[in-house]
């Protein structure tokens, strides 16, 4: 080997170990991973079963035992009694929206006494069921709860004034009122403090008078002041106070005719508060169709009350209408009970018509030493007289010796007044 060759030599150091040589690709198998085969679950637990099975063996037992799922059961049975539940509290509403809607009617055809019966028996079905199936519960199961309480103590203001329905609001809503009845609460609040004032000043009027006289004006001039004071209260009920001083005080009849006429004017609906008397003060001024009119308005809010048919029939007979006073006494005994005063204007009415043995009667029969007034005594005494009845004529003669109605017997006796001038003149009653 020459030398230039030898130098071309790969030293031993530098020298590879082996020639690589280049090889053939090998394609390295593919290997597929499957999935884990997931377990089989129990349907209704969700446990681990076997591959070809449903439900494990303690829900097998389980369901073998009850059928149906134990909570679902627990629902299907609560449904049904909450569905039970619901359709028999529909009954009971059922039966109970009935009398509102009967309250409704009478409202709008005016008859307020039916309208607050009808109320009133709906309100007092609600709550005695309320409290025989839900004790004392703050929850309301009916839905005439408070909605029908609300109609009833507006049927009460009609009825009876604000005064009352405001005492059934103090009851019922002592700290929250509905809306519905905010105004008259405004209204009963007012005349309460009204009330209070003119109580309170003419109990000093009288206190600084002592044993002295009361006198008309200087009494006015104190219920005026007592009434500046409180600019709240209703204009109506400072028109009734006028005319209620007028009516006790005045000896000029015609006055508290003057206040009532405004008062009316005023406060057409409110006949709770001024009828008795304003009915007392038109027959006492002779304006007997005013007093009549007044009695219609009474009858029709309250048909069944036995004092407004007995007011309805003095007025009736002053005005010489003998068979519309019948007409009235029976309709009314017809559908409610009698009373004594209802019988004795009944028996007024014979007397004035020439029957005094019928009017004897009928006051004998409805005397009760429980509930029998001078008049009645009275008037009873006179009949006894006209029928030559001593026994009768006596006996009571002596009750009533030492009454001021006696001097009007004893004048009729003494034949210086007639039936007539008793029972048409004066207001028509026995004094």
């Amino acid at each position: 080997m020459s030398e230039d060759n030898k130098s071309l030599q790969p030293d031993e150091v530098d020298a590879p170990d082996i020639l690589i040589q280049d090889l053939p690709d090998v394609e390295e198998d593919s290997v597929e991973i499957l999935p884990e085969e997931p377990d089989n679950l129990c349907e209704r637990c969700e446990g681990k079963i076997g591959k070809d099975e449903r439900f494990c063996d303690d829900c097998i037992k389980e369901m073998s035992a009850y059928p149906i799922r134990k909570s679902v059961g627990i629902g299907v049975i609560a449904t049904f009694l909450v569905c039970v539940f619901s359709v028999l509290l529909l009954g009971v509403n059922l039966l109970i929206v009935n009398p509102v809607l009967n309250g409704d009617i009478c409202l709008s055809e005016g008859d307020i006494e039916g309208c607050y019966t009808q109320y009133n028996d709906a309100y007092s079905y609600a709550l005695s069921m309320q409290k025989s199936l839900f004790g004392e519960s703050s929850l309301s199961f009916f839905s005439v709860g408070t909605k029908t309480l609300c109609k009833q103590i507006v049927a009460v203001e009609k009825l009876n004034g604000a005064v009352e329905a405001g005492q059934f609001i103090d009851q019922f809503f002592p700290v929250s009122v509905p809306k519905e009845l905010r105004a008259i609460k405004a209204e009963y609040d007012g005349i309460g403090g009204l009330v209070n004032g003119v109580n309170d000043a003419m109990s000093e009027y009288y206190e600084s008078i002592k044993e002295g006289e009361a006198d008309y004006d200087s009494a006015k001039k104190v219920l005026e002041s007592t009434i500046e004071k409180h600019p709240e209260a209703p204009g109506y009920m400072k028109m009734y106070y006028r005319f209620s001083l007028a009516f006790s005080m005045s000896e000029d009849t015609s006055l508290p005719c003057v206040y009532l006429d405004k008062l009316i004017a005023m406060a057409p609906d409110e006949l709770w508060l001024y009828a008795s008397e304003g009915i007392t003060a038109y027959k006492n001024a002779s304006r007997y169709g005013d007093a009549l009119s007044l009695c219609n308005k009474l009858l029709k809010i309250s048909p069944s009350d036995p004092s407004v048919v007995a007011y309805t029939m003095s007025v009736m007979r002053l005005l010489g209408k003998y068979d519309e006073a019948m007409t009235v006494y029976n309709s009314f005994i017809s559908v409610a009970q009698t009373t004594p005063e209802m019988e004795r204007q009944k028996a007024v009415v014979l007397l004035l018509q020439g029957d005094s043995v019928s009017a004897q009667t009928v006051l004998s029969d409805s005397f009760s030493t429980q509930g029998a007034t001078l008049q009645h005594l009275a008037t009873l005494v006179i009949c006894a007289y006209k029928n030559n009845d001593t026994v009768t004529f006596e006996k009571y003669k002596q009750i009533l010796d030492g009454y001021a109605v006696f001097e009007q017997v004893e004048a009729f006796i003494s034949g210086d007044i007639t039936v007539e001038e008793i029972f048409l003149s004066g207001g028509g009653e026995i004094h």
